[in-house]
């Protein structure tokens, strides 16, 4: 499948910014041509990627930090029922 250059408008154009994907240019001297005001959309592109990988790790570190905070509330828990039951023992 051929694509419009992004530099030049010709038709036929196979090589692809590896950023975005999206541009398309006939050869090197139009990539490099182009660079500069396809660079701002890539930055742009990569900006938001960043930030959605930022918000995915966030959920991350809240839900092992809540299974953790489950954990240990457990474990007290079962510490206290432990105490209760050996008082318990001790009163019968």
């Amino acid at each position: 499948m051929y694509h419009i250059c992004s530099a030049c408008g010709a038709d036929g154009a196979l090589l692809k910014c590896a950023c975005l994907l999206a541009a398309y240019y006939c050869n090197l001297a139009c990539q490099k041509a182009h660079r500069v005001a396809h660079q701002c959309d890539c930055i742009e592109h990569l900006l938001k990627v960043i930030e959605k990988k930022r918000g995915v790790i966030e959920k991350r570190r809240v839900r092992v930090s809540t299974d953790v905070d489950t954990v240990v509330k457990l474990m007290v828990l079962e510490q206290d029922l432990a105490r209760e039951h050996s008082r318990v023992g001790d009163v019968i």
